[in-house]
């Protein structure tokens, strides 16, 4: 577990110009008006800053920490979701270059008083000059750098998770952690909200801070490091019982499922034909199994998920489904009919990103397969 001090680990081998900015709902003859929120900034990072903004600039609980993560390395910032909520409390995921921290993540860190950083990714991808930029804004409680992504991810979720800080939550009786491709960026982003989040709706709850880890493989084999922390990871000792792969075979293979199962857990997958479908699948698991509402979903670019590395703890936060859409021109079929499919339920959609990532064309169409 995380002390009440500084620690490093190694392991060897516009914000305010724009921030946040509401699209006008239109009325039309429905059951129920949809809300449609945009929430963005001029770049990645402004988004990012604006995501930060949008959950917790009215949070009646005080922000103590932030991931930062690199802003082109999005399994990074997956895994740094495990570090939020839960035991240590609420907060953003924001992203950095490799070597300067943006204006407008700094505006935002010293706007939500957040006093604390947790670091992750290697320093190819977040260097010692933005520990420097940070250590001058508060203090970097914890830096995660791996010989590589999935050394990385592993490494956090030891951390993250443990008989006295959060618990790995129950599913199907069994202590269960989640596996995704560290290649296939969008599987990650999308189950990311479902590690940040404590769960609910369950029959029998675990305790309040319990959630689900994320850890990383390779497609084709099961990461050594990554195995290592399925076999190592605890909660009230006991340890993980199930791995849940997110993403199809060609994300994590078969083989990789077979190998989860020769450490003596069950496995087994929620995936979809593509990562739309996918992401579609874990939002349908997180209604029917976690009790999450499909009143609020959120819209990111599917194509080019950066949008998507800060929306965890948001989506966490008021759990809200995460959909992805097909192109910044294309809602996309899956995420069409999972609207549909909810259109008496859906109140509000929020939607990260520009015009630029989602387009004005797909937010209407969103708002259509709504029922708003």
């Amino acid at each position: 577990m995380l002390g009440c001090r500084k620690f490093i680990v190694l392991i060897p081998v516009l914000a305010a110009v724009v921030s946040l900015v509401t699209v006008p709902a239109v009325s039309v003859a429905a059951p129920a008006r949809v809300t449609v929120q945009r929430i963005f900034g001029a770049d990645r990072y402004a988004t990012s800053a604006a995501v930060a903004r949008a959950a917790f600039a009215t949070s009646a609980t005080p922000i103590r920490k932030a991931v930062i993560a690199n802003g082109t390395d999005f399994p990074d910032a997956a895994v740094g979701a495990n570090l939020l909520s839960g035991y240590y409390g609420p907060g953003p995921v924001l992203l950095t270059r490799a070597n300067a921290v943006p204006q407008p993540v700094v505006d935002v860190i010293k706007a939500l008083h957040i006093p604390q950083f947790f670091v992750v990714g290697g320093t190819t991808v977040v260097d010692t000059s933005v520990e420097q930029r940070l250590q001058a804004l508060g203090d970097v409680y914890a830096t995660f750098r791996g010989s590589d992504r999935y050394a990385t991810g592993a490494r956090v979720a030891q951390s993250a998770f443990d008989a006295e800080a959060n618990y790995p939550a129950e599913l199907d009786g069994m202590r269960t952690a989640f596996l995704v491709s560290g290649i296939a960026a969008t599987d990650g982003l999308a189950a990311a909200p479902l590690t940040y989040a404590v769960r609910e709706g369950s029959v029998t709850p675990p305790r309040p801070e319990s959630k689900f880890p994320l850890l990383l493989t390779q497609p084709d084999v099961l990461s050594v490091t990554t195995r290592d922390a399925l076999r190592s990871i605890t909660g009230g000792n006991r340890p993980i019982q199930q791995v849940v792969a997110i993403g199809g075979p060609g994300a994590v293979s078969d083989v990789v499922l077979s190998q989860v199962r020769a450490l003596g857990l069950s496995a087994r997958r929620i995936s979809g034909v593509d990562r739309q479908a996918t992401a579609v699948a874990v939002a349908d698991f997180a209604i029917q199994t976690l009790g999450w509402n499909p009143t609020h979903v959120i819209l990111v670019r599917g194509d080019d998920p950066a949008d998507a590395a800060s929306a965890a703890p948001y989506a966490g936060e008021n759990r809200a489904p995460l959909l992805f859409t097909s192109s910044p021109d294309q809602l996309g079929t899956a995420t069409a009919d999972f609207l549909r499919a909810h259109a008496g339920a859906i109140q509000r959609i929020d939607v990260l990103g520009g015009p630029g990532a989602v387009s004005d064309a797909v937010i209407a169409q969103a708002r259509a397969a709504a029922g708003g």
